[in-house]
């Protein structure tokens, strides 16, 4: 019985070796397990705790690359279908040493983007503590009430549900209905966690309690607002509550990718409230996680496991 649900589009990552090398000239790359909803129960996996994962891959090698390092995780593949008329969606990622590095997409229609209410259907949820939800799967499904008819089953067997708006605007036909849209999900949401620059887009506001009190004030499901502010830390909200402490980043030496830092984040949030840990505790942990991300070339790859968070943690306090 799984603890938490995720779904979305597993992605094969080709990560080029090339520092400063554009991907049109790039030509070595290391291939990698990615998407964002995937990186997130990659992490929570890695600390002990059970998830399922929802997607379709296509029957292509690429397909069975994803089916295999997805096992290899622990993660559980019942879920995880394979489509035998559409391909596995493909990202491709440059190498930099400042800033974050340029990305492409292989992805529309992709197996992914025919997930079907059928599939939503045969989810079992008996048990499910949490669903974790982006905002990229609606922005490539080719029938978007499919993200909806989910959110509806997740309401009726009352599990909570987190969401990370996730913005990828390459994905959407325009940015005036991927706002609407991604609005629209997180009216569903008990916790939202948006970068500030994300909460700025989809609210129109660019202080944090504006953004948060607007969250708020779209749906009463909403109870918890927690704000990314990058290495600066996480600011978190809570209904009705004027107080909102700045939860402090850590400090890292030197950034190899910042790709999967936002989706750590969640790992450590999500891991904390599942052990019951204080908003406060688990919020720390998320910077921690997101921290560690960001010293790995892959998406997911620098998430820890509970001894090597540890380490981290009381090496920090040092």
């Amino acid at each position: 019985m799984a603890e938490l649900i995720t779904i979305g589009e597993p992605l094969v990552l080709f990560a080029s070796t090339e520092e400063g090398v554009s991907l049109d000239k790039a030509t070595s790359f290391t291939k990698y397990l990615a998407g964002a909803e995937v990186n997130v129960a990659v992490g929570l996996t890695r600390l002990n705790h059970t998830v399922d994962y929802v997607s379709v891959v296509g029957d292509d090698p690429f397909g069975q690359f994803l089916r295999d390092a997805i096992a290899e995780q622990k993660i559980d593949t019942k879920y995880l279908y394979t489509s035998s008329k559409y391909p596995t969606g493909c990202m491709f990622k440059s190498k930099t040493s400042t800033g974050d590095p340029i990305t492409f997409y292989l992805r529309k229609g992709s197996a992914a983007a025919h997930l079907s209410k059928e599939i939503i259907d045969q989810i079992e949820l008996a048990g499910v503590k949490w669903a974790h939800i982006t905002g990229i799967l609606p922005g490539i499904l080719e029938t978007p009430d499919v993200i909806f008819h989910l959110l509806e089953r997740l309401k009726k067997a009352n599990v909570s549900i987190s969401f990370d708006p996730n913005l990828r605007p390459a994905v959407w036909p325009s940015q005036e209905i991927m706002i609407e849209t991604i609005n629209n999900l997180a009216k569903s949401a008990k916790m939202i966690m948006p970068g500030v620059k994300e909460g700025a887009i989809l609210t129109g506001e660019t202080e944090p309690r504006a953004i948060a009190d607007k969250f708020f004030s779209q749906s009463e499901i909403t109870e918890t607002v927690v704000i990314k502010m990058g290495p600066e830390g996480a600011m978190i909200f809570r209904r009705g509550q004027a107080d909102a402490p700045i939860i402090s980043g850590f400090k890292v030496d030197h950034v190899v990718d910042t790709v999967g830092a936002g989706d750590g984040f969640a790992v450590g949030l999500l891991s904390g409230i599942l052990e019951g840990k204080s908003l406060e505790e688990a919020v720390s942990r998320g910077n921690a996680i997101g921290a560690m991300a960001v010293m790995s070339p892959g998406d997911n790859d620098g998430y820890p496991d509970p001894s090597m968070l540890d380490k981290f943690l009381k090496e920090a306090e040092n």
